[in-house]
């Protein structure tokens, strides 16, 4: 698998993820919602949707990095490329 596939893999396929944050993530992002739109929100704005807590948060995050493990894909260096292309679109700002 490489960073493609991997980005848009669906969030529906986590498992072990609770219904809770699934359906959390869906009902914010759709039903198609993939772990590269999960990646490119901050730990902020996911906590901004609604009934999202800090528990989904870690869940959703300890998952998505077990995934990523499970699949040979190291996504640190992919995390700060999305944050930063993601805050560019959002905020307008230029990538220095």
């Amino acid at each position: 698998m490489n960073y493609a596939e991997f980005e848009a893999t669906p969030i529906k396929y986590l498992s072990g993820l609770s219904t809770r944050a699934s359906n959390c993530i869906i009902n914010e992002l759709g039903y198609e919602a993939t772990i590269g739109e999960v990646i490119a929100m901050s730990d902020k704005a996911l906590l901004r949707v609604p009934n999202f807590g800090k528990k989904s948060l870690r869940e959703m995050r300890l998952l998505i990095e077990a995934y990523a493990l499970r699949h040979n894909i190291s996504i640190a260096e992919f995390k700060d490329v999305r944050r930063r292309l993601h805050t560019a679109l959002v905020e307008g700002l230029e990538l220095v």
